[in-house]
């Protein structure tokens, strides 16, 4: 059973991740597509006030 698998048997409705450019087409074969907006992501520790 994959992690897929077991996600969707428990309720998960979507999964996301980050592909690199050499595993987009690993990921592509087993059901991921291109979202049309980008992931963004913030460094928190960064923001943080002194």
């Amino acid at each position: 059973m994959t992690d897929v698998d077991a996600a969707r048997e428990t309720g998960v409705a979507r999964a996301e991740l980050m592909a690199t450019a050499d595993g987009r087409q690993l990921y592509e074969r087993a059901g991921f597509c291109v979202a049309a907006f980008p992931a963004m992501r913030a460094d928190l520790r960064a923001m943080m006030e002194p």
